[in-house]
């Protein structure tokens, strides 16, 4: 069966967020608008996070009407998505579940089409009003497990281990993953999201990772997608992205391992994607970028 490659863009949210601040304001923001609609993406996340605040707080302007003009102006040919903190919506207190609805409802009306819901501390109790709310008024709702790692230990010494003294066990396995995927499902959830917000998880971890939560039963027929904040924002001078380029292609339609041969070159990962998913040539990223960059002179 062949697969499609759904492409989320954060640009107008994580994107100005984490390079400037959040201070795109709307008169910038509706200049890069067209060539949005141009590229068709699945998804477009344009709110939530540090948006509303600082279009508020900063910028002077209504938040809600950022969300309705970028769906009047990109209309039904991406979805809109937001960031939400689970309780505390788009700020850092917890609010109750009429405020919760009364959001949910209001985003869902002013164009929002998928929410993705996390809670840093994955306390799935924090973000299931969120995902019913949501789902109530006709959302989609992409819930998040976030990535972490347990800390380094010291290592222990021979006359630590004579004495019994022993390192904590480890907490944030596969198992823990998946047991906080589960329960996401359970609350309903649309997608399965592995948010890594730090640029922790190595690209062997994805691979096992994605693998067990798919293989779970409940999971089956849910889009289990992968965001990894700092992909899009630093080089790879490590060789970390043409090594996940190199697990995605060294697999087939089943899971099965395939003869995996190095990219020499991104253009050769380029021709290799648009070979694979030739949708992705209309995906125009450098008029996108031009023209980001240029309303922010």
């Amino acid at each position: 069966m062949a697969r499609e490659l759904k492409i989320r863009d954060l640009t107008l949210r994580d994107g100005q967020q984490s390079a400037f601040a959040t201070r795109l304001n709307q008169n910038q923001v509706e200049r890069v608008l067209p060539y949005y609609k141009d590229a068709a993406f699945y998804a477009m996340e344009v709110w939530g996070g540090a948006v509303p605040d600082s279009v508020m707080r900063f910028l002077g302007e209504n938040p809600w009407y950022r969300l309705e003009s970028i769906k009047k102006a990109v209309g039904d040919v991406s979805y809109l998505t937001a960031l939400s903190r689970g309780r505390n919506l788009f700020g850092y207190a917890p609010y109750g579940d009429d405020v919760i609805e009364g959001f949910s409802r209001n985003a869902i009306e002013s164009g929002l089409g998928i929410m993705r819901i996390f809670d840093a501390l994955n306390d799935v109790d924090n973000v299931k009003s969120t995902i019913k709310y949501i789902k109530k008024y006709g959302g989609i709702a992409d819930c998040a497990v976030c990535y972490t790692v347990d800390p380094k230990y010291p290592k222990l010494s021979f006359f630590d281990k004579l004495r019994g003294k022993k390192n904590p066990a480890p907490v944030f396995t596969d198992d823990y993953f998946v047991g906080k995927a589960k329960e996401l499902a359970a609350l309903g959830a649309d997608m399965i999201t592995i948010k890594d917000m730090s640029g922790l998880i190595p690209p062997k971890r994805v691979y096992n990772l994605i693998k067990a939560i798919k293989a779970k039963d409940n999971m089956k027929g849910l889009d289990i997608p992968f965001m990894e904040k700092y992909i899009a924002s630093r080089d790879d001078k490590d060789g970390t992205i043409m090594e996940e380029f190199r697990l995605l292609r060294g697999l087939d339609e089943n899971g099965k391992k395939l003869e995996i041969i190095e990219p020499a070159s991104y253009g050769e990962m380029k021709m290799w994607f648009l070979s694979k998913y030739p949708e992705l040539e209309r995906f125009d990223v450098n008029a996108i970028l031009a023209k980001a960059k240029a309303a922010r002179e």
